[in-house]
Order: structure tokens, then sequence, then C-alpha cells
């Protein structure tokens, strides 16, 4: 019980407390995915939706509903790697199941796609609170090899 009570003193106090302006600017974070299917490779999560990276492209999912992006005639062995560590790990304790915790969990700044067409990359990131990702064209590659589709959506703009 005095712990209990602990807790509802800490919270309280959290609850009370001034959260730094730049709280909401804090990068976005990729993990490793742990998909039982092998297709997620990682993940991130913002407000209101998830991102998850797979082998063939990325879906995102929100409240509106699931945007799919593929890379048309995209290599589906391009090797996908985490770049820039983030200083710290996540925990998921959810639950009674200690077997299906996962602790220590890293998080990474960018998620590159290597070889998705020739001597082009993707690099998949975030930008205040924002997700984004660029295409690295190697001199003398072929941007026009790049193909977008994304199925899902209502529209571009």
């Amino acid at each position: 019980m005095r712990w209990k009570l602990s807790l509802v003193i800490f919270v309280a106090c959290l609850a009370n407390a001034e959260i730094p302006g730049n709280f909401g600017n804090l990068p976005l974070r990729f993990e490793r995915a742990s998909d039982a299917t092998g297709h997620a490779k990682f993940v991130t999560r913002g407000n209101e939706y998830a991102l998850v990276l797979t082998d063939s492209g990325a879906i995102l999912q929100s409240p509106s509903g699931t945007v799919r992006m593929r890379m048309v005639g995209g290599n589906p062995m391009a090797s996908i790697s985490p770049r820039e560590p983030l200083p710290g790990v996540a925990n998921y304790l959810i639950g009674n199941d200690a077997s299906k915790w996962r602790t220590g969990v890293a998080g990474f700044a960018r998620v590159e796609y290597r070889g998705i067409y020739p001597s082009i990359d993707l690099v998949c990131y975030g930008k205040e609170g924002h997700l984004e990702y660029d295409f690295a064209i190697a001199p003398g590659a072929d941007p026009r090899k790049v193909r977008i589709v994304f199925d899902g959506a209502a529209g571009l703009a």
C-alpha cells in the first residue's frame, strides 16, 4: 500500500511538471520490428500513425486508413539497415507473459534501403516531427528508374 501511495504522488507531481518546450521536437525513433511474419523490418510511431518498413516498401497506418508505398521495379533484395543510433533504449513490458516482453530495444534516427534501384538508395527519417525520405542517387545513375506507387491514397499533392 505504501508503494502505491508513493506512485500516485509521483504521477501527480509529473502531471504538474512543466514539460520542456523541445519535448515535441524529439527525433523520430526507428526500431527493429518484432513481426512474426518477418515482413516488417523497422517501425516508427508518431502522433496518430505508425510507419512500418518492409522489404518491398513502407506501410503508413493512421486513423484515416492505410497507405502502402511500393517501389515499382525496385530491388526486392535491397539491404535495409539502421543508421545514426539514438541514445537510450525502449522496453515493452506488455501483458503477464515475460517471454513476450521486449527489453533494451535500440532506436535509430534513420533507416536506409541500399541498392533499392541500381546505384540508388532510399533513406527514411524524420524532420521536425514529420516523416521524410530521400533518394540518394550516385553520379551516373538514372533517376528515371525511381517509380513509386501509393496504394490506398485518396490523392497526392
